[in-house]
């Protein structure tokens, strides 16, 4: 994994308490001093909870388990865990790690196969509010065969996580998770409740936008595709995308495709936008298989979403329909967040690289 690298912007700093400071060292030496001296005071062995049979939710059984850290590189043996079918993983005296749940509240068990290590999780540039909690598919159990690992997934076909605004906000189910973060060094404990009071924690299981050309995941039969634009200060920003992959032209909402996919912001290269903060938006691909639902009408409304291609519209001009672009101009990105809420972009994303 890379070193973690803060950049630091003055134009969005609102205030000195926000300004977060560049780090560039690299993940284990970030906060040393403070890794250090809470490393002399977490002395102690984290006890494992786990289920000794899936089905029977009273059966459990404790087992003395050694977590040691959430960064790659300091990884051992004894961090190796199997959540396989573990419905769901308790560790700690009542801490939980679950896979996902159905809707009616009930636990899925983690799929067959999910043996590996947890760890800590940020892309390059990224605001450190943006990390995660990954977990690594490694079957032979060894440190040495990580990057050879393959990220568990979720139901959604991205990697399944535990976000750190939900460890921010959730300090029953994710206590040792947070103190792993401390004794790492990633981050500091005024940082972590900072967060869980921030805007991000009203809603922490939306997707995270920072910049141009990063990707974020969308479901095509949702009306509205929500995310958090951030910076590294964390401002904050609600992105609310109405009817991108479908239609309210006419009576009713027609919305004729399943799936989910990942999509990005992209400087609009349409001539009409030149000089302006326009931005269209480019499928990168589907995570879960596009299908197309029962809505004939729709079919006719919403054109075909296509990988590596703009999503595209319906426009009618004198009483004839045709396809352009997706797209969002300057107009409705000046001033921070848009006035009719549909994008929540202004100067956070444009500010923060292309």
């Amino acid at each position: 994994m890379t070193g973690v690298v803060m950049h630091c912007n003055n134009k969005l700093m609102r205030n000195s308490a926000c300004n977060m400071r560049c780090i560039s060292h690299k993940p284990g030496e970030i906060l040393p001093v403070f890794s250090r001296l809470y490393n002399i005071v977490r002395s102690r062995t984290l006890t494992t909870k786990i289920d000794r049979d899936a089905s029977d939710e009273t059966g459990t059984a404790w087992q003395s388990r050694t977590i040691s850290t959430l960064l790659p590189h300091r990884l051992s043996s004894g961090d190796f865990l199997d959540l396989s079918g573990k419905k769901p993983f308790r560790y700690d005296g009542g801490s939980v790690l679950t896979f996902a749940r159905t809707r009616d509240g009930d636990f899925t068990p983690w799929p067959s196969g999910s043996r590996g290590f947890l760890y800590w999780h940020v892309d390059a540039g990224a605001p450190l509010v943006t990390s995660e909690i990954r977990f690594k598919v490694v079957q032979d159990g060894k440190p040495s065969s990580f990057k050879e690992g393959q990220d568990i997934l979720n139901r959604d076909g991205v990697p399944w996580r535990v976000s750190i605004v939900s460890i921010a906000s959730n300090k029953r189910y994710y206590r040792s998770l947070r103190s792993i973060l401390f004794s790492d060094g990633i981050m500091p404990e005024d940082f972590i409740d900072k967060l869980a009071q921030s805007p991000v924690a009203k809603n922490r299981s939306l997707p995270f936008v920072w910049s141009l050309k990063q990707p974020f995941l969308v479901k095509l039969a949702r009306p509205h595709s929500k995310a958090w634009v951030v910076n590294h200060q964390l401002d904050a920003a609600m992105l609310n995308l109405s009817a991108v992959f479908g239609s309210r032209i006419g009576y009713g909402n027609h919305f004729p495709y399943r799936g989910c996919a990942l999509v990005q912001f992209e400087p609009s290269p349409l001539k009409e936008h030149q000089g302006t903060r326009a931005v269209v938006l480019r499928l990168i691909k589907f995570t879960r298989p596009l299908e197309r639902t029962d809505d004939v009408v729709g079919l006719e409304l919403v054109p075909e979403p296509r990988e590596g291609e703009l999503v595209m519209r319906l426009r009618k001009k004198h009483g004839v329909f045709t396809r352009v672009p997706w797209s969002y101009a300057r107009q409705d990105l000046e001033g921070g967040i848009a006035k009719d809420n549909v994008l929540g972009l202004g100067s956070i994303l444009w500010h923060t690289g292309n």
